[in-house]
């Protein structure tokens, strides 16, 4: 089974917003919804790439809060769009 790959990805340091396309059918027509992950990313102590969905109220929140607003508007701009392809994967740093 292929891995569904995110159609946009927005970057604030360690923390991430990915944004999937899942295609359905709804009412006998085919839609498009959106889904958005978020997570961080660090090494472990070992030296191993980890991921993480728990973020430092201090220092990652306001960068999440930053992925996810920008995850949004990307989505909303999406409704807006009558074509219903997928585009290719995009990773964007907004730091």
């Amino acid at each position: 089974m292929e891995k569904n790959k995110p159609v946009k990805t927005y970057k604030a340091g360690a923390v991430k917003a990915s944004i999937f396309e899942n295609k359905a059918e709804f009412n006998g027509r085919q839609t498009t919804t959106h889904r958005v992950a978020v997570d961080k990313i660090y090494k472990d102590s070992n030296g191993k790439w980890q991921s993480t969905n728990s973020f430092n109220a201090s220092t990652e929140l306001s960068k999440a809060i930053l992925v996810l607003q920008k995850a949004y508007e990307f989505c909303t701009g999406l409704q807006e769009v009558t074509n219903g392809n997928s585009t290719a994967t995009v990773e964007e740093d907004i730091e």
